[in-house]
């Protein structure tokens, strides 16, 4: 996990802090049923030192994980390129 003070951080800033592979978890998780979308937040807001995010982020976190996987694809697929594109220009 990123090292920032975690004081009163949003549920979007929560996000931002995990890794890959928790982030991935974390998407699997809210793809099963059988896990109450409240256990998720519960375990989220955990990682806030101050006031948890609000309550209602629950019914938009399944959003906002896709939104965080989407935005580290694309930040990915921009490196990349410009990693190829340094390779041909060398």
């Amino acid at each position: 996990m990123t090292n920032i003070n975690l004081k009163n951080l949003t549920m979007k800033e929560i996000l931002k802090t995990l890794s890959d592979t928790e982030i991935t978890a974390i998407a699997y998780e809210l793809a099963d049923p059988s896990i109450d979308n409240q256990s998720i937040y519960n375990q989220l807001a955990g990682k806030s030192n101050g006031e948890k995010p609000s309550i209602e982020m629950i019914s938009i976190l399944p959003t906002l994980v896709a939104v965080e996987l989407s935005d580290r694809l694309l930040n990915r697929n921009i490196q990349l390129g410009e990693e190829i594109a340094e390779d041909y220009t060398a």
